[in-house]
């Protein structure tokens, strides 16, 4: 009988020490409102920022268009037209190998938790 509770005892341990680690590493953490996201508008050629926080709810809105051969346009903050691409710096890009317009600014990816 006393290992029986024992082993209760252990196993609801573990239970709670399981329920204490998935609400700390949640894949629900916010974004961070300090990393920036900057786009530049093909348009009127205005270049603009947005924060992780601020790109996830332009994204849940649904603010960008897709569009075959363009990519993923967002509105422009300045002209209000559907122009704005990511804008990734010439560094970056060398480094990469341009990988071309139909690549996707999507949000971050939440599935292993940042």
């Amino acid at each position: 009988m006393t290992r029986t509770v024992g082993l209760l005892i252990v196993a609801l341990a573990l239970l709670a020490l399981a329920g204490l680690f998935y609400t700390k590493c949640s894949a629900d953490d916010p974004a961070p409102d300090d990393e920036f996201v900057e786009f530049r508008c093909t348009a009127c050629g205005e270049t603009f920022r947005l924060s992780y926080e601020e790109f996830e709810k332009v994204w849940d809105r649904g603010d960008f268009r897709q569009e075959p051969g363009r990519g993923v346009l967002f509105k422009c903050a300045r002209c209000g037209e559907f122009a704005a691409k990511r804008s990734i710096g010439a560094d970056e890009d060398d480094a990469a190998g341009d990988a071309g317009p139909e690549e996707s600014p999507g949000p971050r990816d939440t599935s292993t938790g940042g």
